[in-house]
C-alpha cells in the first residue's frame, strides 16, 4: 500500500496557547489534526529546531521517496525559503530541483495559507524579501504539483497569474471549531447591549483605526476589541464605548465571541491580498453563532451569497449601518447561522478535501 508522509514543523504550535490562533496558523494546526486522525498509517515527519537536521531529513526524503503521497503545508517546509542570503538562495534552488524530481515519482500535495509575494505588498511585510519571493514562487507554482489554496480567489488569481491546471487545484477554506460549552467569562460582556467584537491581529496597518474611529459612541452598543498587538489601543479608546480585552487563548476567545451579537472584517478591500484571501474571522464568527459585518471583500461577497447571515458594507458607511440595525433583525441573521455553522467547522471543511484523502494512483 502507498504511504501517505505528512511533513510536520507545526506540531510545536499546538503549545503556543497564549494568542488568540487564526489566520496561517489555525489552519496549519486544523489540517495536521485531522491528518493524525483520520489518515490510516500517516507517515508523520515531525521537524524540529534543528535546521540542519530539517534539511537533511527533507532532502532525503524528496530524494529517495517512490510511489507516495507527500503533504507540505507552504511555507512551513522545513527549509528557509526566504532566508536572504547566498545560503538561503542555494536552498531555495535545490528545494525546487528536489521538489520538481520527487513529483515524477511521488503524489506532492501543498497546502497553501496565503501567497506570500502578494501578502507581503499589502501588508508591508520584509519589503526587502519581496524581489526574492517573487521569484521562487514564479517557479514553485508552475511546477506540477497539487495545490490545495485556502480560497476560491486565490485558487482563480493563482491558477490564472502560473497557468496551473484547475485539475491540480482544490479549495479547503478556513473554517473553525464550534466553542463547546457556554463562556465562563460572563463578566467580560455587558449582555445588555448590542456588543460588537474584533478578534484577531491588531498591529497598526490592518484597518483597525477606521474601524474604531467608525464605531458610534452610543450607549446602547459596544465594541469589545481582542487580540495581541493591540496595546497601543487604550490610550485611543479612553472615554468611548469600546474595551480592549487583551489577548486569549482561541477557546476561550470563541467562547467569549459566542456571548457578542456581530464580529467585525475590517480588510482594507481595496487591496489585491485581502480580496483573494479567506478571513478565518468569518469562520470564527459564524462557528460562535453570530453574524459578521465586513468590507466588501470578493471571499466574504461569495459566502454572503449563499449563506446571506452577514452584513457587507464599505468601511465609511459602518456607523450608520450600526446606527439602524436593532437586537431583532440581529437575532434573525443568529437564527440562520444556528442552522449552517456546521459548514464552516474545521473537520467538515477539511473532509471534503479530494487530495488528502485519495489513494495514489502513480505508476512509473
Amino acid at each position: 500500500m502507498n504511504k501517505t508522509i505528512y511533513i510536520n514543523e507545526n506540531y510545536k504550535l499546538l503549545k503556543a496557547t497564549s494568542n488568540i490562533v487564526e489566520g496561517g496558523l489555525a489552519r496549519n494546526i486544523a489540517i495536521m489534526s485531522w491528518l493524525q486522525n483520520n489518515i490510516n498509517g500517516l507517515k508523520e515527519i515531525k521537524l524540529f529546531n534543528n535546521r540542519i537536521i530539517n534539511l537533511f531529513i527533507v532532502f532525503f526524503i524528496l530524494l529517495t521517496e517512490r510511489k507516495s503521497k507527500i503533504i507540505f503545508q507552504y511555507v512551513t517546509v522545513g527549509v528557509p525559503l526566504f532566508n536572504g542570503t547566498i545560503i538561503g538562495k542555494v536552498l531555495r534552488q535545490a528545494f525546487i530541483i528536489s521538489v520538481s524530481r520527487s513529483s515524477k515519482f511521488n503524489n506532492l500535495i501543498f497546502d497553501v495559507s496565503d501567497l506570500k509575494y502578494e501578502q507581503s505588498i499589502d501588508l508591508d511585510i520584509e519589503p526587502y524579501k519581496r524581489s526574492l519571493m517573487k521569484d521562487f514562487e514564479n517557479k514553485f507554482f508552475r511546477l506540477n504539483l497539487k495545490f490545495i489554496f485556502a480560497s476560491y480567489a486565490m485558487q482563480e488569481y493563482a491558477c490564472k497569474k502560473y497557468k496551473i491546471s484547475k485539475e491540480n487545484t482544490e479549495v479547503i477554506i478556513n473554517g473553525g471549531n464550534i466553542p463547546r460549552c457556554k463562556s465562563l467569562y460572563t463578566h467580560c460582556i455587558n449582555l445588555h447591549k448590542i456588543n460588537y467584537v474584533y478578534a484577531g491581529t491588531l498591529n497598526n496597518g490592518r484597518s483597525i483605526e477606521e474601524m474604531i474611529k467608525q464605531f458610534p459612541n452610543r450607549n446602547e452598543v459596544h465594541l469589545y476589541l481582542m487580540g495581541s498587538g493591540g496595546e497601543w489601543i487604550k490610550d485611543v479608546i479612553k472615554g468611548r464605548n469600546i474595551t480592549y480585552l487583551g489577548a486569549y487563548p482561541e477557546e476561550k476567545a470563541h467562547e467569549i465571541v459566542a456571548m457578542c451579537d456581530i464580529g467585525l472584517i475590517p480588510y482594507d478591500n481595496t487591496k489585491k491580498y485581502f480580496n483573494i484571501a479567506f478571513p478565518t474571522k468569518l469562520s470564527f464568527y459564524v462557528t460562535a453563532g453570530i453574524p459578521f459585518l465586513s468590507t466588501p471583500v470578493d471571499e466574504v461577497i461569495r459566502i454572503n451569497n449563499i449563506y446571506q447571515f452577514g452584513f457587507i458594507e464599505e468601511i465609511t458607511n459602518w456607523e450608520i449601518l450600526i446606527k439602524k440595525l436593532c437586537k431583532k433583525t440581529i437575532e434573525n441573521e443568529k437564527n440562520k447561522i444556528i442552522n449552517n455553522n456546521g459548514d464552516f467547522e474545521w473537520g467538515n471543511v477539511i473532509s471534503k478535501s479530494r487530495f488528502l484523502k485519495i489513494e495514489n494512483n502513480i505508476s512509473r
